[in-house]
């Protein structure tokens, strides 16, 4: 919060945080009524009623998004193991492999380990055929990821990914076949930098995690009237003026401040 007078802003010091609590009273209670009985939640709470969920979830629900189809026996074996060794990744080419040695890297999941995962490009069913789509066969002796490009042989990678425990622990997987294909060609994450700048490493994260869930087009909203972030050589004001926020209510130096910007932002 802040206050002005003439040309000159000042934010109220207690405001100037993040911390709600400095300047909000916290809540005593939350009835409305002397008869109310609705609970109120917290995170304490929520993870108490869901906890007992998320233990029992079975690895095959883990992978983000469902596959298109997975087949597990009934006399599927369970087994362990700890890191995995990927074989064919030239199949990824340069880039793609970059991608997945630097999340993995990230997640700290060893790829040095015993469980040995092959890569194939080849033909696979009609049902799923296409270059995003990848079948996975997983087994105590090893799995199989086969697809028709790269980009298949790279989300199925991201969906073993996501079976694995990245806890230091042994990851505990059964016996299954999928397969998987896009639901729909157009998967995007919009970031409006424009209104809510963000830092390059925040960016490099949202980009990570939309690698992991399969998500291809990223929305970088980097122009509207509440910002512009895209230096244009010769329309120097769009960025020297809107990418700043301060009170100036001619917006002859900045635009005015909006979004909890502050007056000097």
């Amino acid at each position: 919060w802040f206050v002005a007078m003439g040309d000159s802003a000042a934010v109220i010091e207690n405001t100037d945080t993040e911390d709600m609590q400095s300047f909000v009273v916290p809540y005593t209670s939350t009835m409305k009524t002397p008869g109310d009985a609705n609970i109120p939640m917290n995170a304490k709470s929520r993870f108490e009623l869901n906890v007992e969920k998320v233990e029992v979830v079975d690895a095959s629900e883990r992978i983000i998004p469902t596959p298109y189809k997975i087949d597990v026996s009934e006399d599927a074996q369970t087994f362990e193991f700890r890191g995995i060794d990927i074989q064919g990744m030239n199949l990824l080419g340069s880039h793609l492999q970059t991608g997945v040695t630097d999340l993995m890297d990230k997640l700290g999941i060893g790829r040095s380990g015993g469980h040995e995962v092959t890569l194939k490009l080849d033909d696979l069913d009609s049902d799923i055929s296409g270059p995003e789509s990848y079948s996975m066969a997983i087994s105590p002796e090893g799995t199989s990821i086969t697809a028709e490009a790269p980009v298949g042989l790279f989300h199925g990678i991201m969906s073993f990914v996501g079976l694995l425990n990245i806890d230091d622990s042994d990851s505990v997987l059964k016996e299954m076949i999928i397969h998987d294909k896009p639901r729909f060609e157009y998967r995007g994450h919009q970031v409006d930098a424009a209104r809510n700048f963000r830092s390059k490493e925040a960016i490099m994260k949202t980009i990570d995690a939309m690698a992991l869930w399969k998500l291809n087009v990223l929305h970088l909203a980097l122009t509207n009237d509440e910002g512009w972030r895209l230096e244009i050589p010769g329309l120097e004001e769009l960025t020297s003026v809107g990418s700043k926020r301060c009170f100036d209510p001619n917006e002859d130096t900045c635009l005015l401040t909006q979004l909890g910007s502050g007056p000097d932002a």
